[in-house]
């Protein structure tokens, strides 16, 4: 996948994005399991999308009398 695309970032269900990844994964670390690879996954499409750690809260609206 273009390295260009990557840099926009993608909703975390776009599958072409995620074996890309997962393939990379892969290649870099042959010897981890599945869940080590599915666990990496997340966490980078978690940083290339805006459904990151840092906004997960939701802010609680003020009462309005």
């Amino acid at each position: 996948m273009n390295s260009n695309l990557k840099k926009l970032g993608f909703a975390l269900s776009n599958q072409g994005l995620e074996d890309s990844i997962t393939a990379q994964i892969k290649e870099q670390n042959p010897s981890w399991s599945d869940k080590k690879v599915e666990q990496e996954l997340r966490k980078i499409q978690k940083e290339m999308t805006i459904f990151n750690d840092l906004n997960k809260k939701v802010k609680k609206s003020k009462k309005v009398k």
